[in-house]
């Protein structure tokens, strides 16, 4: 007689981590990072400006910090957080501030929005009230 171990079957599987990669947005990201470090050049602000702004929107994950959750979740409290610096629009409304308030706000925007873009062609984008990317 032969006993056969039998291993539980995980109720639902866990959501992807992340999409798929997307090499249009990444070439997108490269570009806004290029024009952000000419910008940077030109309007003598700085490379910690660049560096400041392109690392911005992870701010978010030091909500993550000490939460329970999944592998490739983020817990609900840090949710809002990342999804308000990971949206387009952020860096769109700081690029109309460069309008008025000059090289630094043209800096920031692009750096912002090459994060947001090779985020995207990494396939990781906004997240759920759950924390699990959305598909």
């Amino acid at each position: 007689m032969s006993t056969r171990l039998i291993s539980p079957r995980p109720a639902t599987p866990a959501p992807l981590a992340r999409g798929p990669v997307r090499p249009l947005h990444l070439l997108a990201g490269v570009a806004l990072l290029a024009t952000a470090v000419w910008a940077a050049a030109r309007y003598d602000t700085g490379t910690s400006s660049v560096l400041l702004f392109a690392l911005l929107p992870d701010v978010a994950l030091l909500l993550a910090i000490g939460g329970s959750h999944h592998p490739g979740q983020l817990p609900r409290r840090a949710v809002p957080v990342y999804n308000v610096l990971h949206h387009p629009v952020m860096p769109l409304l700081v690029g109309a501030a460069a309008l008025v308030g000059g090289g630094y706000w043209l800096v920031a925007a692009a750096a912002w929005a090459a994060h947001i873009a090779v985020d995207r062609g990494l396939g990781y984008g906004l997240r759920t009230r759950d924390g699990w990317q959305r598909g």
